[in-house]
């Protein structure tokens, strides 16, 4: 036997020649060998060191074995006593055994008889610290479950024979109040009994249930819980017992409910505001596109040089403003999940043509070059919202221009990634030679309200909703906006849409003129509406 790991051993024996001579053997066995010449010695080293093994003569002087393990044996009744004795002992064997010796010991004891003791010993010891540490681990369980699940055993009639701290704390019931009583004294009205039913069919058969319950405390308030009842089985598979473990879950409830109220009345303000944003788009589109349109008959007239400015203020800050409130009325629709697209057949290089032709003038104005590169799609006729197209094709555009000091460059290109029989995936993009956007910018200019920097608004206007409302637009057609922008040298934005082709123009279409045509079907169409529409809301 190799020296274990676990023996300690307090040896006890009055003869010092045989205490010295043995204590080098009982080493060999042990971790740590404590010795003492009589039951008083033996005793105070036992308090201080706490071996887990006694090895002790019985005839010693002032206190002798029987007596120091009688006093041992009240203080820790589990610690193995082995007794050592001469043959002519045999009324403090037979005392001995009375106290309840673990084993004995023949003077002159053998070292194979010995080895066999301690190895009995050194697997009872083994198998006790396993024990305990089982029974520590178990103790550390309880007080987590104890800490955050209900627990209770129930007979096979349902009735409680066991409730751990948290099902007392939960309910407002004592231990004893709830012990021998069944579970149904939990139960709420509001719970139909179709849900106890099958519970019950379910942990009769033998399976674990699992469901969510309202159940009702001492004081009649309600609680609610996660619950799972296990059913326990004995050796022969037969249910014995039943098992509930459960979690409280009212504040999650009240929190779902509380969740769904509201958004009850975020789905009716959301109603109220369509009806608003309804009324809005006509209260205040109408006066001002009736300012705009008599604005621009004035400039008919004829003014001097002073009163053409004023008038041409009044246009330029009507147009100004009537574009403020279409962003915000579509960036509004668009967020209530309102915004619908039209599908109707186009001619996508004259419609992309009529925005580069619509923004070059402001284009010519700030001596900016403007480039349209889309050779490739010369007669390609699809099918899509047109007007929403092109009013995010203006938005790129106009940004374009607008941050793109004199003598730069803005490129309008569309490029086919893919084309099959019904459907071509293009890719869009605008580009410029301006001011570019720091790398810390870029994710918030999508954003609505935002630009990248507070002095952008100040120095080149603007309300910052252009880029959201156009990232929105592309995202409703299929698409995805991109941006690679660099700090002084430009910016590129693009998306890619994968469209049905159209076989043609409808004939209507085909008969409205030009120019009548691209009135109608242009995204500044909601700024300029014909002079009859304009007497008519008069």
């Amino acid at each position: 036997m190799e020296t274990s790991k676990r023996l300690r051993i307090l040896y006890v024996e009055d003869d010092a020649l045989i205490r010295e001579a043995t204590l080098p053997v009982l080493e060999r066995f042990a971790l740590e060998v404590f010795s003492a010449q009589n039951g008083e010695e033996a005793l105070k080293f036992f308090r201080e060191k706490r071996p887990n093994i006694i090895i002790t003569d019985i005839r010693m002087p002032v206190m002798d074995g029987l007596a120091m393990a009688r006093l041992i044996k009240t203080e820790s009744p589990y610690v193995p006593i082995i007794f050592v004795s001469a043959h002519n002992d045999t009324d403090q064997l037979m005392e001995a055994i009375d106290l309840g010796a673990d084993a004995f010991l023949v003077k002159p004891f053998s070292l194979q008889k010995l080895r066999e003791i301690l190895r009995k010993f050194d697997r009872y010891i083994a198998e006790q610290e396993e024990t305990k540490r089982s029974q520590r681990l178990l103790e550390e369980y309880k007080k987590a479950v104890d800490a955050s699940a209900i627990l209770s055993i129930s007979d096979l009639s349902g009735n409680i024979i066991f409730a751990n701290e948290k099902l007392c704390e939960i309910t407002g019931y004592t231990r004893e109040e709830l012990l021998g009583h069944p579970h149904s004294m939990f139960r709420h009205p509001d719970t139909p009994k179709e849900v106890f039913e099958r519970l019950w069919s379910t942990i009769l058969e033998g399976k674990i249930w699992k469901g969510m319950l309202k159940n009702r405390k001492k004081n009649g308030e309600p609680y609610y819980v996660d619950a799972t009842v296990v059913p326990l089985m004995d050796e022969n598979n037969q249910i014995t017992q039943f098992l509930g473990l459960c979690y409280e879950i009212t504040s999650l409830i009240r929190a779902q409910n509380a969740l769904r109220v509201a958004l009850k009345r975020a789905e009716e303000a959301d109603r109220v505001k369509g009806v608003f944003l309804a009324n809005m788009s006509h209260e205040m589109r109408t006066p001002l596109n009736g300012i705009i349109g008599f604005g621009r008959l004035l400039l008919e007239e004829n003014l001097n040089q002073e009163q053409r400015e004023y008038v041409e203020i009044i246009d330029k800050s009507g147009e100004h403003l009537l574009g403020i409130i279409n962003d915000i009325l579509d960036l509004s629709k668009i967020e209530s999940g309102k915004f619908e697209l039209e599908s109707l057949p186009m001619k996508l290089s004259e419609e992309l043509r009529a925005v580069a032709d619509f923004c070059e003038v402001k284009a010519r104005e700030k001596g900016v070059k403007l480039l349209c590169l889309f050779k490739e799609i010369e007669g390609l006729i699809i099918q899509g919202d047109v007007m929403r197209l092109k009013q995010v094709t203006a938005n790129l555009l106009g940004n374009a221009i607008k941050f793109t000091p004199e003598g730069g460059e803005v490129r309008l290109g569309v490029e086919v990634l893919e084309e099959r029989e019904e459907a071509i995936a293009l890719d869009f993009s605008v580009s410029d030679t301006g001011i570019g956007i720091a790398p810390e910018y870029l994710e918030k200019i999508f954003r609505p309200f935002e630009q990248a920097e507070s002095s952008t608004a100040r120095n080149y206007g603007g309300t910052g909703l252009g880029l959201s409302i156009s990232q929105e637009l592309v995202r409703l057609m299929g698409g995805e906006m991109r941006c690679q922008s660099e700090e002084g040298k430009g910016s590129r934005f693009s998306f890619t849409l994968t469209l049905p082709k159209a076989k043609g123009l409808t004939q209507a279409e085909r008969e409205i003129p030009k120019e009548a045509f691209l009135m109608a079907r242009c995204w500044w169409r909601r700024t300029i509406l014909p002079i009859k529409s304009l007497f008519a809301s008069f």
